[in-house]
């Protein structure tokens, strides 16, 4: 007599072929899927990060930005300042005085040429030189260029 759902015997064989057809592909979608959420979480993680340092920062700034308004003389005001530039990262300009807009070796010139007339009280250079710093198209650099005073 057959049996009603047929040959029992060869059904786990015909299944153990069919798992060696499937287990290739399905390693590999577990694989992606994987890849694809380690990603994503991953890049969540740096959002999060980034999110959460650029607050801080805000935070900082706002309260530095405080302690300058209630500065009650032009010395706290202006370490408050300092500060604040610090922590909003517009100190950079400091550390390089090289600039397209300006040539900074005439400029480091002409401050110490100020510095020298302020001490010696020489206050017809120190005129004459300002005028010179504050025209328009003063040689090499003029302070009136609006590109220095763009953010």
């Amino acid at each position: 007599p057959a049996a009603p759902f047929g040959d029992v015997t060869t059904a786990p064989e015909e299944l153990r072929g069919m798992q060696k057809v499937i287990r290739w592909p399905f390693v590999l979608f577990v694989g992606l899927w994987l890849t694809v959420l380690l990603t994503l979480y991953f890049s969540l993680r740096l959002l999060v990060k980034s999110w959460e340092r650029l607050r801080s920062i805000c935070r900082r700034s706002r309260r530095q930005r405080g302690t300058m308004k209630r500065a009650s003389t032009y010395g706290e005001w202006i370490s408050a300042a300092v500060e604040a530039d610090t922590i909003e990262g517009r100190d950079a300009w400091k550390r390089r005085p090289a600039s397209r807009h300006y040539d900074h070796i005439l400029l480091e010139s002409a401050t110490q040429r100020i510095h020298r007339y302020l001490e010696e009280q020489s206050w017809h250079e120190l005129t004459s030189l300002l005028k010179v710093c504050f025209h328009q198209r003063s040689i090499g650099f003029g302070l009136t260029n609006p590109a220095l005073f763009s953010k």
